[in-house]
């Protein structure tokens, strides 16, 4: 199923993804309201934009595309999704109405979460002055200048986000090999060992070797680790895969 944004989402039980949907809804179905009355009062907030690359197919692919997820095996979930990111734009704030593709509305904006979201505040703060016939605390000026500070200060979480998981990911592909570990690790994890051992260089391990071999030899390993990684690959002309194929 699909975030609020549009991202990819797997929910491992049934009875969680009803749930989550239901949940989802209502409060599409609420900021879908407020961002309509704005609009139709004049009220000026920030509305929540999500758009579209060129590259994008038609909405109707883009369905098929997603429906499939549900045939598709677990191990190829995280192709789709990177796949449907980049042919999306990150969702952001702004004083203007551009649409929202995630979710197929004209009008859209955060709302039902205030005491968690700064953006939600903001317009619980222009709505609320509206009602009451009071002077609104934000211009449109200073709400284009609270949109640009909020999707900049999303844009260096997510940059540092994915930095942490990705020193993560390393230190324990990293203690798995110390602790020789390779042998039975997962898919995602075999990767994660074979990313590390680009970005160190030197010489292919034994160990990781012998394993990948056998795992290229059953087709068990996943081709994605190696194309993503192709430009990193090369070291002194020679690349780690020809490495753990020298004898």
């Amino acid at each position: 199923m699909t975030s609020e944004e549009g991202s990819l989402r797997q929910l491992k039980r049934r009875e969680d993804t009803i749930g989550y949907v239901i949940i989802q809804e209502l409060m599409i179905l609420a900021n879908m309201a407020v961002a309509e009355y704005a609009v139709k009062n004049d009220i000026p907030i920030l509305f929540r934009n999500h758009t579209a690359r060129s590259a994008t197919p038609e909405r109707e692919d883009l369905l098929k595309l997603l429906e499939s997820i549900a045939v598709i095996p677990e191990v190829n979930i995280a192709t789709v999704r990177h796949t449907a990111y980049m042919m999306l734009n990150r969702a952001e704030y702004g004083p203007v109405i551009l649409g929202h593709f995630g979710l197929n509305l004209g009008a859209y904006t955060h709302f039902t979460s205030p005491i968690r979201r700064y953006a939600d505040l903001v317009n619980h703060q222009q709505i609320r002055a509206y009602i009451r016939n009071e002077p609104l605390p934000h211009s449109k000026e200073e709400i284009q200048a609270i949109a640009s500070h909020i999707n900049l200060k999303h844009l260096e979480n997510d940059k540092a986000k994915s930095e942490y998981m990705k020193e993560k990911a390393y230190k324990e592909a990293e203690f798995a090999i110390l602790r020789n570990r390779i042998e039975n690790a997962s898919d995602t994890d075999f990767e994660r060992i074979t990313k590390f051992l680009i970005r160190k260089g030197g010489d292919c391990p034994e160990a990781y070797r012998d394993v990948f071999q056998k795992r290229l030899a059953s087709c068990r390993s996943s081709a994605q680790g190696w194309y993503s990684c192709r430009p990193l690959m090369a070291k002194d002309g020679l690349s780690l895969k020809e490495q753990c194929w020298k004898s």
